[in-house]
């Protein structure tokens, strides 16, 4: 698994949290499962 990160908004404020996936695209639904598809602010990037 890598890891991604990207921005969301979660109560009210942005912050940056990451997520475990094996692609992109998998870490963009996990994102939009946890947060909302309208909180997640920006396209998850690979970080390792």
């Amino acid at each position: 698994m890598k890891q991604f990160k990207a921005q969301v908004k979660a109560s009210g404020m942005y912050v940056e949290t990451i997520v475990f996936a094996n692609s992109i695209v998998e870490a963009q639904k996990i994102l939009q499962a946890q947060f909302g598809a309208s909180n997640v602010i920006s396209i998850p990037t690979q970080i390792h």
